[in-house]
Order: C-alpha cells, then sequence, then structure tokens
C-alpha cells in the first residue's frame, strides 16, 4: 500500500502528502497533480482518498517506520498485492505511464 495519512489541523492535502512520503518512506516528492478523490470503507470506517500524481527525487526507499510496516519496496503494477485501492492504482499506472 502506497504511504498515507491523515492531514494535520494546518496542512493542505498536498502538503500532507509530501509529509507522509518523506515520514513513512524516506521519498521527496514534487510537482503533484490531483488525480482523484474517492470514498472508501475501511473496516467499517468511511474515508475520503485524495490521490495524486508526482514526480519523486530518487527511488531510494527506506522504512522509516518499522513499527507500522513489516518490508518497503517499490514493486511493479502486476505485483501489487490485493489491497482496497488497486483500482485507483490501475487509473494511475495507466494516466502515468499509458498501461
Amino acid at each position: 500500500m502506497p504511504p498515507w495519512g491523515t492531514l494535520e489541523f494546518w496542512e493542505t492535502p498536498e502538503e500532507t502528502v509530501i509529509r507522509e512520503f518523506q515520514e513513512e518512506v524516506g521519498i521527496e516528492l514534487t510537482n503533484l497533480k490531483l488525480f482523484s478523490v474517492d470514498s472508501l470503507i475501511i473496516d467499517d470506517v468511511e474515508w475520503i482518498g485524495i490521490y495524486y500524481l508526482a514526480d519523486k527525487k530518487s527511488w531510494k526507499v527506506i522504512n522509516k517506520e518499522p513499527e507500522k510496516h513489516e518490508k518497503v519496496e517499490r514493486v511493479s503494477f502486476e505485483e501489487i498485492p490485493e489491497m482496497w485501492n488497486k483500482e485507483v492504482v490501475q487509473r494511475a499506472f495507466s494516466a502515468k505511464f499509458g498501461k
């Protein structure tokens, strides 16, 4: 699952995405572009997912939260496990890479 989290009181959604990626996996994002907004239910809790396409400064991925994540790795779309937002990820791959 891509890094995700909740908005802090003073943040914009874009600032949250940038912060969460840096905090969780050490990736610095730039050029965020709103991609999708979806309502989703995870464990009987309704969430609003705000998704962005972005550029990154490097692909050096670091597990900065080992207490939350067993491992962090880069995978191809075909290797993505079943998850609640796979359809959004598929649309993002198609938009970004024409697949």
